[in-house]
């Protein structure tokens, strides 16, 4: 029997795994980061609620993505 190792690279931010590891660091480069200084992030509240109801995030390069509260946790 034969026993080997293999080594696996990470993407810190994403989680994806890949024995390649420039795939991996070209994964971790695509990623846009909310710590760019030209990130602008504005959340959105509604009526009555404590906390953001959604998100919107501005990247500096231009896309816009928003994200919502699709469910709650009732305690």
């Amino acid at each position: 029997m034969k026993v080997l190792t293999k080594t696996y690279y990470v993407c810190e931010i994403c989680g994806r795994t890949s024995t390649v590891q420039d795939r991996i660091k070209a994964c971790q480069e695509s990623h846009k980061l909310l710590e760019d200084p030209a990130t602008v992030v504005e959340p959105q509240y509604a009526r009555g609620e404590p906390y953001p109801t959604a998100i919107k995030v501005i990247f500096g390069d231009g896309p816009v993505r928003s994200y919502g509260l699709r469910w709650e946790v009732k305690k």
